[in-house]
């Protein structure tokens, strides 16, 4: 911009002037429809980036508008009027480019010779697995995102790396001969029985397997989407290669033929076309001067003004609490460990089932917290399962502040999620969970009550609305059974487990077709079958929704349902079959369960201190053994370990958690150990009447534990409930007192 030359064409202008135009609006909302429509436009680009795309047509239009040869006609008045305009949009690129020369903090240090153990170990730090917030670099046939790579350790030893997952022998296979290069392997297996191999690659088309030179088919597992294939029983030699698919050679031979297309023109238009006079360009000889004192100018206001003051352009990502954040919803929720939530804002308070929801939190730090805490955002049904993923993503372009046991009290900052329901989720009203937890330990830190006591891990924030989506639900390809049910089809059934215990709870998910409607719906029943045939349990799936009737449901549309089973205490060792069973049909089976059952102890184990205290009519606490033994003192940081053994008086319907916790002169818990009896594996739903259970559990006392005389009590409680409570209407069993010296 700015000199002259030859009158510009008008077709150029036109041109310049609609892609300007059209880059400008492809980056507005105005254009989502747009990018609905053609979900592959995303992948091209994203929206924000043709904001950009946009500068180059805007310049050279303001260039045509005050260029000398368009303006030497106009009065001064005029051509100054023109001239100032063309510096101020010029200075307007060049502002809107400052926040680009801003690092975020606590931006990933680059190694100075990276190898791939950098990528997994900032894989981990950032938990970014695959290096991207989507997961967009993953093939279409991986169906849960991974949390890590079962090569790490191989790569962090160095040497050859081997993708032949040996965990998939079975029993007695061997795996003989190894030998590896870029995208191959030649291997020798010896096995006594037929098995399905996994080779640790993502599956894509071009891979080809070999089983003693003839070819065998490939499929992605489900759901890493690595490569599986079978291999039959004896010695065979596999080979595993990469190679072109009939698609990719021939856009690999449309590419040449396309170079050899351009070289040959070239050469032809270079012998063809004569010279073309040059061009005359009548530019005021100040302006190479003028422009480069109007940037040396912009990058002075930059360094001196901008740079040493707060602004839009360098935002810290910690701010000040003097600068607190305009919160939507308000909630100053107090965490251990000197957390607290501000409150946090909403992008809409009603969302499509397919659509996203943006979560922005506002974290600050009482005091400076002793470790690195993450927040993770859910969606909760009215049935209290899980309607999204377990980890929500973070928002492109978002920057997640330095590590929380950095902090300084009086700093607040920005934490943003987004939370995509599952496909399939029902319309309805669902609640949105946020849960803190350490990001190496994964422990949930508990929000506090009105007297600063542990009250949950989760903490509700309000409630969303998701309305039926707006595309109907793609249903899966692979795992499919196509059960045709009446007006109904059921297209998948996934259980979380194939091995469990008697009295765990067994979470099941279903996925339902339409086909007509309106839907008569059936009342399917889930039986869980014994080697023998007999049914050792059954379990209504009626309603299939509660809060959405199968009668509202309409053709074409996919629904998703989730079912808690609870397996029998009574069950022996064996492995039983899950079977659905819908009026008179003779059943279909689904997939298998193994079951081993725990040794069951109806004579009392040994224990020091008697307690015989019953709570809630459910279990009785025997007594227990405490390690050291009291009235040894303890000083801080020193362990202390309390078997408790407890008499079953019922089966519970319900599991309930067993709470050992340390009370301090003042009354407030100063340590605790909660969970699952016996380490998690005997839920109180597997209790049999009568028995006996040993649950061992230890507590440390924290290092600025003061002297003084603490409490030890126990008891048992229902997450998200209350707790069981004794004869007398105590909600805990006061065990015994240990004196804390001070060190």
């Amino acid at each position: 911009g700015g000199g002259g030359g030859a009158v510009e064409p008008r077709a150029a202008l036109l041109f310049f002037a609609a892609s300007a135009a059209l880059f400008v609006f492809l980056s507005t909302r105005a254009s989502l429809w747009l990018w609905e429509a053609l979900p592959l436009l995303s992948f091209v680009q994203f929206p924000w980036r043709f904001i950009g795309r946009a500068a180059l047509p805007i310049d050279l239009l303001a260039g045509a508008a005050v260029s000398s040869r368009n303006t030497q006609y106009a009065a001064r008045s005029t051509q100054y009027v023109l001239r100032i305009a063309y510096y101020v949009i010029m200075a307007g690129f060049v502002v809107s480019a400052f926040p680009a020369t801003y690092f975020p903090y606590g931006l990933c240090p680059r190694a100075a010779q990276p190898v791939v153990a950098d990528i997994h170990r900032y894989e981990h730090e950032s938990r970014l697995v695959g290096v991207d917030p989507e997961g967009s670099y993953f093939p279409v046939w991986v169906e849960e995102r991974p949390t890590g790579s079962p090569l790490e350790a191989r790569y962090a030893a160095g040497g050859e790396v081997a993708r032949f997952d040996e965990a998939a022998l079975p029993e007695g296979a061997r795996l003989l001969e190894a030998d590896y290069g870029p995208n191959r392997a030649r291997l020798v297996v010896e096995s006594p029985a037929p098995f399905r191999a996994r080779y640790l690659a993502f599956y894509f088309p071009g891979w080809r397997v070999e089983v003693d030179g003839q070819p065998v088919s490939t499929v992605p597992s489900d759901p890493e989407g690595l490569i599986t294939f079978d291999v039959p029983a004896g010695l065979h030699t596999i080979t595993v290669r990469f190679t072109e698919t009939p698609l990719r050679l021939t856009a690999d031979l449309l590419s040449l033929a396309s170079l050899l297309t351009l070289i040959l023109l070239s050469a032809l238009l270079r012998f063809r076309v004569p010279p073309s006079p040059p061009l005359r360009v009548s530019a005021s000889p100040r302006l190479p001067l003028t422009l480069l004192l109007f940037a040396s100018c912009l990058l002075a206001i930059k360094l001196l003004v901008v740079d040493q003051i707060e602004n839009p352009f360098r935002r810290p990502l910690l701010q000040p609490d003097g600068v607190l954040p305009k919160v939507e919803y308000p909630l100053n929720r107090p965490y251990a460990d000197g957390m607290t939530l501000i409150g946090y804002d909403l992008s809409e308070a009603e969302v499509a089932a397919d659509g996203v929801l943006r979560v922005d939190l506002h974290w600050t730090a009482r005091e400076r917290p002793t470790r690195p805490y993450q927040s993770v955002v859910q969606l909760v049904g009215p049935d209290g399962f899980l309607w999204s993923p377990q980890d929500s993503y973070r928002p492109r372009g978002y920057h997640r502040p330095p590590s929380t046991e950095t902090w300084e009290p009086g700093y607040w900052a920005l934490d943003s999620h987004e939370v995509e329901p599952l496909p399939g989720t029902p319309p309805g009203t669902y609640r949105l969970v946020v849960i803190l937890f350490d990001r190496e330990t994964l422990t949930p830190l508990s929000v506090l009550d009105e007297s600063g006591q542990p009250a949950a891990p989760e903490l509700t924030l309000g409630e969303v609305a998701l309305t039926r989506p707006r595309r109907l639900t793609e249903p899966p390809t692979r795992s499919r059974l196509d059960l045709a049910l009446g007006d109904l089809t059921l297209l998948t059934a996934g259980f979380d487990r194939e091995q469990a215990a008697p009295g765990d709870a067994v979470h099941a998910t279903f996925l339902w077709r339409v086909e007509q409607g309106p839907v008569a719906e059936p009342a399917p029943i889930l039986a869980l079958l014994a080697p023998d045939g007999s049914v050792a349990a059954d379990y209504p799936l009626s309603p299939l929704i509660p809060w959405f009737p199968a009668t509202d449901w309409l053709p074409g549309e996919v629904w998703r349902t989730q079912h808690r089973l609870t397996l029998p205490a009574t069950l022996e060792t064996a492995t039983y079959t899950w079977t659905l069973q819908v009026t008179q049909s003779p059943g279909y089976p689904l997939t298998h369960l193994s079951i081993t059952a725990p040794p069951h102890t109806f004579t009392p184990p040994p224990f020091d201190h008697p307690v015989d205290i019953t709570l809630g009519n459910l279990a009785t606490l025997v007594g227990f053994t405490q390690s050291p033994s009291p009235p040894v003192p303890q000083s801080p940081n020193h362990p202390i370990t309390l078997t408790l053994v407890w008499r079953a008086e019922a089966t519970a319907s319900e599991s309930y958690h067993v709470f050992l916790h340390l009370l301090g002169p003042d009354g407030r818990i100063v340590a605790q150990s909660d969970g699952v009896p016996a380490g998690w594996t005997r839920p109180t739903t597997g209790w049999l009447p009568g028995e006996y259970i040993v649950d061992t559990r230890t507590l440390t006392l924290p290092p600025d534990a003061l002297p003084g005389t603490y409490i030890l009590q126990a008891g048992l409680y229902l997450p998200g409930d209350g707790r069981l409570t004794t004869a007398d209407g105590a909600d805990a069993i006061r065990l015994t007192t240990i004196t804390v010296q001070g060190q």
